[in-house]
């Protein structure tokens, strides 16, 4: 259509004057020839036509034949500004009959895979555990990735906390309700189900990049992104991508447009380590989140994050971590589907286990003394040296201190960790490790006093004493704690330290909980002087928020005493808020109610002070609950 017109609208009439020029001799017809092209060009250009009045038609015979010649001067000028239009269009439809689209344009098939999500978020208290926070209004984005499965894709962070979740196609005006049944906090992508059958009339499935097969390419869903592996779907940097999301400031759909400026390992919020993350100059703004960014009308991954302290430095997921997180999330269906014999329909949130770590500290064998201290003598040699193995990581058992890593599934380490990949970047090696499934291995070339030799490593989830999140059914609908003697304990996660300000939390957070953090500092004694019983023997720590006034707990209401870890009750090393809880029923249901002898003594550390608290069973038991009726503590 935009063809044909031009061919009306501009080339016929430039063929008209091309003659005109040639016969025209009367005055007049210089104005009307001038009158023309002023028509013509505001035709082309979308301008008005001069304002200023034409000025007398001149009468001399030389005169006339010099505005004559350049008349036609600018209208050749003009007809080939006009082929050149014409060879820009064939092209675009050209490139379009072959399947491309112009790199400035996002088609209304990818716009329609892409929605609005409304989420009502009441996030847990962890200070006061019983209750949650005020509910707000969020906003996000969400694209569809499954038809058969009616699976729409986003952030963990825009829907991970939600009591409610509506979502709006682009387009639309009406809402639909969605749930949430996948979660994968660790790297902020979540799967949402809608049930109605309204809201899949006429959707599109989004596309993604790097599908090998035709077979996958058709099938689509979530069966062509799980397809991709480490190296699938990453751009080159400066390819032109697209990010298409619903961002505060309106209601209908916006598109930006940027480069890909860097891929490299980054930082996924609150998670513990690093996932690869492509870095994008597009502007990436609150509501965006979860929504696609696109390479040639191709998903290649997620907007999550922006870096505040600079301008247009956005983050996107690439659709090959995305696709480690979907594979767990197909297992779960297909485990379910036989265990219940029945459409593999998730009748609750599947939750990630998380990314494999090969669980090390390690320097770089940059320096050349050092390389040969360690046995690199040649310089096609290269690897990094392990300097700690933590506990329960895959490394545990396998690695040990002083080898030097050479090559990760028959891939050369360079002296800096990193490996050659996809048109002459390089990533850290850890990067393939993260790729491998937890349950399955991976295979590490290391040299070890001089002797070289592969070690086929069991990947496993790293170990975090303290949860990096807490976005599972165990801190999602309520958050674990114990009310005794008015005195109320809790488990220290991630949440719990947030409670200190974010994004300040580090800075204000006592440091005996953030050194928590530190899998080093907590593979050795909690004290320094080894009266506290090492953290390796724990798997979560339990801690004292607060104190709510009673005569039983008088003395210990201070802040000396809250915000400490529990070490021990009745001299038994604290393994983790169940045990915690096990332990207070043992000593409650053997409670002798001596007046010389405390039922219960519970030892809190801080890492470098013990203090004891002592209470007896009985009384702790009726101050429970007076104080429990009077701060509204569920029984």
């Amino acid at each position: 259509n935009s063809f044909c017109t031009l061919l009306v609208v501009v080339v016929f009439p430039l063929v008209m004057l091309r003659g005109a020029t040639r016969t025209w001799t009367r005055p007049c017809a210089a104005a009307g020839r001038a009158l023309c092209a002023n028509r013509l060009c505001s035709t082309v250009s979308g301008g008005v036509p001069p304002t200023t009045s034409t000025p007398p038609p001149a009468t001399d015979p030389a005169v006339l034949q010099e505005q004559v010649a350049a008349l036609a001067g600018e209208l050749d000028a003009l007809a080939q500004q006009h082929r050149q239009l014409v060879e820009h269009i064939l092209a675009q439809q050209q490139n379009a009959a072959a399947g491309g689209v112009p790199d400035s344009f996002v088609p209304p098939s990818v716009l329609r895979t892409v929605v609005k999500i409304f989420a009502g978020v009441a996030a847990p208290n962890h200070i006061l555990p019983w209750q949650r926070k005020l509910q707000t209004n969020v906003s996000g984005t969400g694209f569809v990735v499954d038809k058969k499965r009616r699976l729409i894709a986003t952030n963990t962070h825009v829907i991970g906390k939600a009591t409610s979740i509506q979502v709006r196609r682009h387009g639309a005006g009406h809402r639909h309700v969605a749930e949430t049944v996948f979660i994968a906090a660790d790297c902020d992508f979540a799967l949402l189900r809608v049930d109605e059958d309204a809201f899949w009339r006429d959707v599109e499935e989004a596309q993604f990049d790097g599908v090998a097969s035709e077979e996958l390419r058709e099938q689509g869903g979530l069966a062509a992104l799980c397809s991709l592996g480490p190296s699938c779907a990453i751009p080159d940097l400066q390819a032109n991508v697209k990010v298409v999301g619903f961002p505060w400031g309106g209601e209908q759909v916006s598109i930006t447009s940027g480069v890909v400026s860097r891929v490299d390992m980054t930082s996924y919020g609150g998670a513990d380590s690093s996932l690869l993350g492509i870095q994008i100059d597009a502007a990436i703004n609150s509501g965006n989140s979860g929504g696609p960014a696109l390479v040639d009308s191709k998903v290649i991954g997620i907007a999550f994050q922006t870096l505040i302290a600079a301008s247009n430095i956005g983050y996107l997921i690439p659709a090959c971590i995305a696709a480690v997180a979907a594979r767990a999330f197909m297992r779960a269906l297909t485990e379910h589907h036989r265990a219940a014999g029945a459409d593999p329909h998730v009748q609750a949130i599947v939750y990630h286990e998380g990314f494999s770590s090969v669980g090390i500290g390690y320097q770089d064998l940059t320096n050349d003394k050092l390389r040969r201290v360690h046995g690199l003598t040649a310089a096609e040699q290269t690897g990094c040296l392990v300097e700690h193995v933590f506990k329960r990581c895959s490394g545990e058992g396998v690695l040990k201190v002083g080898d030097v890593i050479c090559r990760v599934n028959g891939m050369a380490i360079a002296d800096d960790g990193t490996v050659q990949w996809k048109n002459d970047q390089r990533v850290s090696f850890s990067h393939f490790v993260r790729s491998t499934r937890p349950g399955d291995t991976f295979e590490l070339e290391v040299l070890r006093g001089g002797e070289s030799m592969t070690l086929t490593v069991p990947a496993k989830v790293p170990f975090s004493i303290v949860p990096n999140h807490t976005y599972s059914d165990k801190y999602l609908e309520q958050l674990p704690y114990r009310v005794f003697g008015g005195c109320v304990f809790t488990e220290l996660t991630m949440g719990f330290l947030l409670e200190w300000g974010d994004p300040d939390w580090f800075n204000n957070a006592p440091r005996h909980l953030t050194g928590m953090l530190f899998p080093k500092h907590t593979d050795e004694q909690a004290k320094p002087d080894g009266s506290a019983a090492p953290v390796a023997e724990r798997d979560s720590i339990v801690v004292l928020s607060q104190v709510l006034p009673h005569a039983v707990n008088r003395g210990y209401a201070s802040e000396h005493f809250t915000n400490r870890f529990v070490d021990k009750v009745n001299g038994t090393t604290v393994r983790s808020f169940e045990h915690f809880n096990a332990l207070l029923e043992e000593a409650c249901a053997n409670a002798k109610g001596h007046a010389d002898v405390a039922d219960v003594t519970i030892l809190l550390s801080n890492g470098s002070m013990n203090l004891t608290m002592a209470l007896d069973a009985a009384p702790a038991a009726e101050a429970d609950e007076l104080v429990m009726r009077a701060y509204g503590i569920p029984a």
